[in-house]
């Protein structure tokens, strides 16, 4: 496995803990925080595989400010 392909891994496994910890929760707020937290890995991961295939396609949807709650307004 090549470097980028553990880093893809390792997100992976940080999103499922986080998916698990909004269902587990046992708190409103670590139920909050870990959809905060699965943003973020996300975006993450859509940059190392923008990286990986070499198409800046990702990075547009990984850039900073695409979906944060001040853009809305």
């Amino acid at each position: 496995m090549s470097p980028l392909e553990l880093l893809m891994a390792g997100l992976l496994v940080a999103a499922a803990l986080c998916l698990w910890r909004a269902w587990r929760g046992p708190t409103p707020a670590d139920r909050t925080v870990s959809v905060e937290l699965l943003g973020t890995v996300m975006v993450g991961f859509c940059a190392v595989l923008a990286v990986k295939t070499g198409k800046d396609l990702y990075m547009i949807v990984a850039s900073p400010g695409r979906c944060s709650p001040s853009s809305a307004a």
